[in-house]
């Protein structure tokens, strides 16, 4: 053993252990991607699913994306000041969110951003291995979301 590494032999083949930390991994490459772009990764995540989801109340797409409404807020305000997102009348006082022009051109930085990352994360990897792995992982999510489907 070298000095000053640890070994973890007995949790390398543990998923419990290896998932976190390859997720910590992740997100620091994600957020460095985004970082030039002004943007968090959750408000990344927000410009994808309001340019595939045009029109969504903010509670729609707080509950679709499993944010918490006192996070969603601010979340959506701070989109909304950069002029990214507009929030226009629906039905009742509903404020439906749409995407701006310039949120449309940023969702294209984003895209290509996160495309990087993804090229850095699965380059290695071949296209029969990458769809294994978000197959398994996409079970993961289902059972510990209490979906057994």
């Amino acid at each position: 053993m070298t000095a000053g590494r640890m070994k973890f032999d007995s949790m390398a083949a543990m998923l419990s252990f290896q998932l976190p930390r390859a997720a910590a991994l992740l997100k620091a490459g994600v957020e460095a991607e985004l970082e030039p772009l002004g943007l968090r990764a959750s408000e990344s995540t927000l410009l994808i699913y309001l340019g595939e989801n045009p029109g969504r109340t903010q509670s729609e797409a707080g509950r679709d994306l499993r944010v918490k409404p006192a996070n969603m807020v601010p979340l959506v305000a701070r989109l909304a000041a950069a002029g990214l997102v507009a929030r226009v009348p629906g039905e009742g006082r509903a404020l439906s969110l749409h995407l701006t022009e310039q949120g449309v051109e940023r969702l294209g930085e984003v895209r290509a951003a996160l495309q990087r990352q993804e090229d850095r994360i699965s380059g290695h990897l071949s296209a029969q291995d990458k769809t294994a792995m978000l197959q398994a992982l996409a079970t993961i999510i289902k059972r510990q979301c209490g979906h057994e489907d």
